[in-house]
């Protein structure tokens, strides 16, 4: 019969022996993006409070596509490198009215900003568009001409619901 020092090192053992194995499936779990859906990996993104920013909105793609879809809106980044170039731009500012508050605007410098680090731009300055289209094919829509014409063109054809804006897509 075995005494109370061996059911000891029994017992040690075996805590042992669980403690490497739990440590192990936690270690090989971590390494492996099982991609589940959890809480950890739900974007927690809010609108911002300003429907035009001379800047950047400090939100990644992903969050910005978040919203794009939960929300129902639509990110313009002017993206530009001169001077010139912003002033033009800033003139999009009495874009946002057309849209009621469902255009964020961002007015961006091209070394500082999100979306020219995240896509080669050719040439500026450059709009970029992301609503519902660009959900789906995970590029933003690229207005052809800095004219507000062809930026509200560009941000109709990527609303998913045009809801109260309907009349003014209807006439761009």
């Amino acid at each position: 019969m075995a005494d109370l020092k061996q059911y000891g090192v029994l017992v040690v053992g075996l805590l042992m022996a669980g403690g490497f194995a739990f440590g192990g499936m936690a270690s090989y779990s971590s390494m492996i993006d099982s991609g589940g859906g959890g809480e950890d990996s739900q974007i927690e993104a809010e609108l911002p409070e300003q429907n035009f920013i001379d800047g950047d909105y400090d939100l990644s793609i992903n969050e910005r596509m978040y919203l794009t879809l939960r929300e129902d809106v639509v990110f313009v980044s002017a993206v530009y490198n001169t001077s010139e170039q912003k002033k033009q731009l800033m003139d999009l500012k009495n874009m946002t009215e057309n849209f009621r508050g469902r255009a964020y605007i961002s007015v961006e410098n091209a070394s500082t900003s999100t979306t020219a680090s995240a896509y080669t731009i050719p040439e500026y300055p450059n709009v970029l568009v992301y609503g519902y289209m660009t959900s789906r094919q995970q590029t933003p829509a690229q207005a052809e001409e800095i004219s507000e014409q062809s930026i509200a063109s560009t941000i109709c054809r990527t609303m998913n619901n045009w809801g109260d804006v309907r009349a003014y897509c209807a006439s761009v």
